[in-house]
């Protein structure tokens, strides 16, 4: 042991002790305050969002369109959203930039009418949703061009939120919601496109409301261009129980486990006088 070198904690009492003890345990609690609030200010900063309107002069529209200044288009107005953050967010920039792309896209030389326009359908701390319209007018043509984009965001999670998002089952859901969807197309339109419209490859685009969905559809999409452009808006209630409970609409999904059994009592005795010649009796 004569090689072992012992050193001793000073465990004693003393007024220095003391004070750097308390400075310590002040500063140690400061800053676990700070870290909380911090973090709970970035988790609050990261998901605030606010929409703002924005829009091309007739010059800026043309430039990025790459045309000639000299081309004179008669009739034009284009606006469109900006999704504002308060801090950076590089997916929504990638959104912003999309906005602004589509809304100069169609401009050409040939172009004598360019109008447009947005509707914010929903939006909520976990849903952005809305809608750009563009109406375009080219010299020599018969009839004016329509075309709708629609644009649904996750701001959670900050991705587009598909049709697959929302509904469970896959691509059996989709033929399922098209389904449901079919009569009120016809309500707008008589004339429709039954092949493409049923056709695999072909998924209806969408807006997202607080009480329904909203489905869209541009010019000779699936129906004649006699229709234009239109939407059919279908109460959630009507694809209740094909909502994905873990999706951006699970709030809107059939609860687990209900069970009306008024409904049901006379569901049964319906079918029981349908094939039994049963006479349902309001005592039972």
């Amino acid at each position: 042991f004569n090689n072992i070198k012992v050193v001793k904690s000073l465990r004693s009492w003393s007024s220095s002790v003391s004070i750097a003890s308390a400075y310590l345990a002040i500063f140690t609690a400061f800053a676990s305050v700070a870290a909380f609030t911090g973090n709970f200010v970035y988790d609050w900063a990261r998901s605030v969002y606010w929409i703002s309107e924005e829009g091309l002069s007739h010059e800026e529209a043309k430039a990025l369109a790459g045309i000639s200044s000299a081309v004179d288009i008669e009739d034009y107005e284009l606006k469109f959203p900006k999704i504002e953050t308060i801090l950076p967010n590089h997916f929504l920039r990638e959104v912003n930039e999309k906005i602004v792309s589509l809304s100069y896209s169609q401009i050409s030389p040939n172009s004598r009418s360019h109008m447009v326009g947005y509707e914010v359908a929903l939006s909520s701390d976990s849903v952005l949703s809305f809608v750009l319209e563009s109406f375009v007018f080219y010299e020599g043509a018969l009839n004016p061009s329509e075309s709708v984009f629609s644009f649904n965001i996750d701001m959670r999670n900050g991705h587009y939120i598909d049709i697959l998002d929302i509904f469970r089952g896959g691509y059996q859901a989709i033929e399922t919601v098209k389904q449901i969807v079919h009569p009120y197309i016809y309500e707008k339109c008589s004339g429709v496109f039954e092949e493409a419209y049923f056709d695999e490859q072909f998924v209806p685009r969408f807006a997202l409301h607080d009480k329904h969905i909203e489905f869209i559809f541009s010019e000779y999409e699936v129906t004649p261009g006699v229709c234009g452009s239109f939407s059919v808006p279908v109460s959630y209630q009507e694809f209740s129980r094909l909502i994905d409970y873990s999706g951006p609409l699970a709030d809107k999904a059939y609860p687990v486990g209900v069970w009306n059994a008024e409904e049901h009592r006379w569901g049964l005795l319906k079918k029981l006088v349908t094939h039994g010649g049963v006479e349902p009796d309001e005592r039972d």
